[in-house]
C-alpha cells in the first residue's frame, strides 16, 4: 500500500526514479573501511565535498533497461518536485538546543566513542529537532540478483547525521564520518531522519544502484540544507515584550511607560524584577532575537551580546528552554557600543534591483575603522539570506542605527511599511511654528534632568544649536536616507520623516545625542490585525506630564497626522529613565516574535 502522497521523480524514460533527499535503509553494518572511499567508510574529519548539482543523473545503462530501480521518496506534503530537485533540496535546522536540558546541546550528546569499533549513538529523550523523509521498499523488488543498492553523503559531512532505527547510518561520528551505506530490503518502507550541527550545513546525498561487477547502473541525487539563522524584523508578529522596571524615586522611574504597555498589551508584556539584573535598562542592546526553521521544526535563538552587563544573565535565567538556543559571538573585552544590539536592525522584506529579499536585510551602524565585533558581522554574512550592510552611525554619542531609523507596518503601502527616519529641518520648522514663549518644563531643568532650555524661544535663538543640527542633516542624514534608499530599494514615498533635534551632551566628545526624545526610537507590535506603536513623548508642550496635553503637541500632532491611520500610536513618558540617559523607548524594550519558514523557498536564490 503506497502513503499518501508519495513523491515520485522520473530520472529516464525507464522505471528510473532515484531522487535524492533519499534515505538509507538497514543502519551502519559491520566492517567498515578505512576512509578508502569503498562500502560502509569510515572518513577523517576533513569534510567531503560531492557536485553541487541537484538531481543530476549519471545514466550508463540503457534507459529501457528493465533492471534500473524505480525509488519512490516522500519529502511530505510541503514539498512539491521543484523543491526536492532544487538547491535547498531537504531543510532542516542545526539541532543546538537541548531538548533534555542537561546542559548539552543535543549535536553533541548524539554520539559517543571513537570509530570504528568504540562508538555508541543514541539521540536524547524529548528530541524534536530532526527532519525526515521516506523511501519505499518497493526499489527493491526490480534489482536483480546481486545488484547493490548505495547510498552516499557529501558536502558537509562532518556536520549531517542521517539516522536509520536510532542508529547513524551516514554522516558525521566523533573523530570522523560515514560516507557510503548500503540498503537493504525491510519489507516495508523505512522512515530516515536527518540532523544538522550548524547553519547552512549542505550535503548530497546520492543513490548508486551498482550492478555485481559494482559498476553504476543508474545514480541520482538530492541536496539536504540547514535552515540559516534569521532575525527578526519590525512586521512580525509579536508574541511578548519585555520592558525592565526601574524605580529610584518619584523622579527617576519607568512606572507610566510600563502602565502604558500593560495596559495596551496586557498578557502580551511582561516587566522584568529590576532588582535581579541592577536595574539595567537596556534590555534592547543586550539580546538580539530570531529563529531556525524548516519542515516544521522551529528553535528560537537568542544572540547574546557581548556587552556584559547586569543583563547578561537575563536570557539564561528567563528563556533558555527546549527549542530555545542561547549563543553569543565575540569577546566581551573587545566590546564597544557599536557591539549593543540598538545597533542591529532588520529591514522587513524588500526588493532591490530586482533582487527580492524576503526576509528583510540586516544593517548595523560603524564605520571602516570603527564597527562591531568581526566575529558577529561575518557570521551574519555568512547566512546570506538577509544580505547585511553598513551604514555610519559614528557621529552618534552612543552610535546606534536605531537613534535615527525605524520601521513600522503600513497595509495600505505597496510594500507594506512605511521606513521611519530622523529629519532635524522638519523639527525646526515646526518649532518656528510655535510661539517662541510656550514654556517647555522638562526641557528648562539643568542637566542632568533636563537641557537648560526653558522655552521654544530658547531653542530658536541658540545659534549653535542650529547650526549643529543643520550640519547633522546635511553632512550625515540627507547621504545617509539616499544609502538605505539604494540598499533597501526604497521611494520617497515609502518614507516617513519624523522631527528630531540633536545636541553634544558633556561626556560625548562633541559627538550627538536626541535633544528632543527620539520618536524614531519606537517598538512596533503586531497581534491579530492590532497593530500598536509605543513612542517616546516628546514634551513639546507646557506640561511636565504624558497625562497631559498631548494633544495639543505639535509634535505629536505631525506625528499622528503622517503615521498610517491604521496603527494606533502611544506616545510614553521615557525621559529621566531613557532619555536623559542616552536612549528611548526601543533602546528599552525588546520584543519576541512569531518566525516563518519562507526562506526554502522564497529565498533559497540568495544562497550560494
Amino acid at each position: 500500500m503506497q502513503p499518501a502522497n508519495p513523491l515520485r521523480i522520473s530520472v529516464s524514460s525507464s522505471l528510473i526514479f532515484l531522487l535524492l533527499l533519499l534515505a538509507g535503509c538497514g543502519g551502519v553494518r559491520s566492517g567498515r573501511g578505512s576512509g578508502d572511499g569503498g562500502p560502509d567508510s569510515v572518513g577523517d574529519d576533513d569534510d567531503s565535498s560531492g557536485d553541487d548539482g541537484a538531481g543530476d543523473d549519471d545514466d550508463t545503462g540503457d534507459d529501457d533497461d528493465m533492471s534500473a530501480p524505480a525509488l519512490a521518496i516522500d519529502l511530505g506534503p510541503d514539498y512539491d518536485d521543484q523543491d526536492a530537485t532544487g538547491p535547498v533540496g531537504l531543510a532542516g535546522i542545526p539541532n543546538l538546543d537541548d531538548d533534555n536540558t542537561n546542559q548539552i546541546s543535543d549535536w553533541d550528546e548524539g554520539v559517543f566513542g571513537e570509530p570504528p569499533d568504540d562508538f555508541t549513538t543514541a539521540q536524547v529523550d524529548g528530541e524534536n529537532d530532526l527532519v525526515s523523509f521516506t523511501i519505499r521498499d518497493v526499489v527493491f523488488d526490480v534489482l536483480q540478483p546481486k545488484d547493490t543498492l548505495r547510498l552516499l553523503l557529501s558536502g558537509d559531512t562532518t556536520k549531517i547525521r542521517i539516522w536509520s532505527e536510532g542508529e547513524v547510518m551516514l554522516g558525521a561520528l566523533v573523530g570522523g564520518y560515514i560516507d557510503d551505506a548500503g540498503l537493504e530490503s525491510t519489507g516495508e518502507d523505512q522512515v530516515f531522519e536527518v540532523e544538522f550541527r550548524d547553519f547552512l550545513a549542505a550535503g548530497e546525498l546520492t543513490l548508486v544502484h551498482l550492478d555485481s561487477e559494482e559498476q553504476t547502473i543508474d545514480s541520482t541525487s538530492v541536496r539536504v540544507t540547514a535552515s540559516p539563522l534569521l532575525l527578526n524584523h519590525h512586521l512580525q508578529s509579536t508574541t511578548e515584550v519585555w520592558v525592565v522596571e526601574v524605580d529610584a524615586g518619584p523622579s527617576f522611574n519607568n512606572e507610566q511607560m510600563i502602565e502604558v504597555f500593560e495596559d495596551v498589551l496586557g498578557g502580551s508584556f511582561s516587566a522584568i524584577d529590576g532588582p535581579l539584573y541592577s536595574y539595567d535598562q537596556w534590555i534592547q542592546d543586550e539580546i538580539e532575537l530570531g529563529w531556525t526553521t524548516a519542515n516544521g521544526v522551529e528553535n528560537q535563538w537568542v544572540v547574546d551580546s557581548i556587552r556584559d552587563r547586569p543583563l547578561d544573565a537575563f536570557p539564561e535565567v528567563e528563556l533558555l528552554a527546549p527549542d530555545v538556543v542561547i549563543k553569543t559571538w565575540g569577546e566581551p573585552d573587545s566590546a564597544t557600543s557599536l557591539d549593543y544590539f540598538g545597533n542591529l536592525e532588520v529591514s522587513p522584506p524588500v526588493t532591490v534591483d530586482d533582487v527580492d529579499y524576503p526576509l528583510g536585510r540586516i544593517y548595523w551602524g560603524g564605520h571602516p575603522d570603527l564597527h562591531p565585533d568581526d566575529e558577529l558581522t561575518d557570521f551574519l554574512v555568512s547566512q546570506q539570506v538577509q544580505s547585511p550592510f553598513q551604514v555610519d552611525s559614528t557621529w552618534l554619542c552612543v552610535s546606534h542605527i536605531d537613534e535615527f531609523t525605524s520601521f513600522v507596518p503600513d497595509p495600505a503601502s505597496p510594500k507594506g511599511f512605511k521606513f521611519v527616519y530622523a529629519n532635524t529641518d522638519l523639527a525646526w520648522q515646526l518649532l518656528e511654528d510655535m510661539d517662541a514663549d510656550t514654556p517647555l518644563p522638562r526641557y528648562g531643568v539643568s542637566p542632568p534632568g533636563g537641557h537648560g532650555l526653558s522655552t521654544v524661544g530658547a531653542l530658536l535663538n541658540n545659534s549653535a544649536l542650529s547650526l549643529l543640527n543643520e550640519e547633522i542633516q546635511e553632512d550625515y542624514l540627507d547621504p545617509l536616507l539616499e544609502q538605505f534608499k539604494d540598499e533597501l530599494g526604497l521611494e520617497d514615498d515609502d518614507i516617513i520623516l519624523v522631527p528630531a533635534l540633536f545636541e553634544a551632551p558633556s561626556g560625548c566628545s562633541g559627538y550627538v545625542a536626541a535633544l528632543i526624545p527620539a520618536m524614531v526610537n519606537l517598538v512596533s507590535t503586531t497581534r491579530d490585525e492590532q497593530t500598536d506603536i509605543f513612542l517616546a513623548d516628546p514634551f513639546t508642550r507646557n506640561s511636565n506630564s504624558s497625562e497631559i496635553g498631548q494633544q495639543d503637541d505639535p509634535f505629536i500632532d505631525y506625528v499622528t497626522s503622517n503615521f498610517p491611520e491604521s496603527l494606533e500610536l502611544h506616545f510614553v513618558d521615557n525621559w529621566s529613565v531613557y532619555h536623559m540617559q542616552l536612549g528611548e523607548v526601543h533602546c528599552g524594550t525588546n520584543v519576541q516574535r512569531t518566525g516563518s519558514d519562507d526562506w526554502r523557498r522564497d529565498a533559497s536564490h540568495l544562497l550560494d
